[in-house]
């Protein structure tokens, strides 16, 4: 699970998801999730649209959005989630 800023210096986080993605294809590891945090977009749909803009893939494992301020509560909630064995 990664937790990254959408801007950041030297790599924004767009391309860096990018190359997490990549690495994962050509070792054949299984998908990270990977959290935006964002404060300039104010909606989920947008970020994800951006995303894809810049040559990112969107599927059903891994890409989200967390808007700034962070709810340190919401990624506590994540968390337990992630860790929480899958419901049957």
């Amino acid at each position: 699970m990664v937790f990254m800023d959408v801007q950041m210096p030297e790599m924004d986080g767009f391309t860096t998801a990018k190359m997490i993605r990549r690495w994962e294809e050509e070792k054949g590891q299984r998908k990270t999730d990977i959290y935006f945090i964002s404060g300039e977009y104010y909606d989920e749909q947008a970020l994800l649209s951006e995303f894809r803009t810049n040559g990112g893939e969107i599927d059903e494992v891994g890409i989200r959005c967390l808007r700034k301020p962070i709810d340190f509560e919401i990624i506590k909630k994540i968390i337990v989630e992630m860790r929480s064995p899958p419901s049957v």
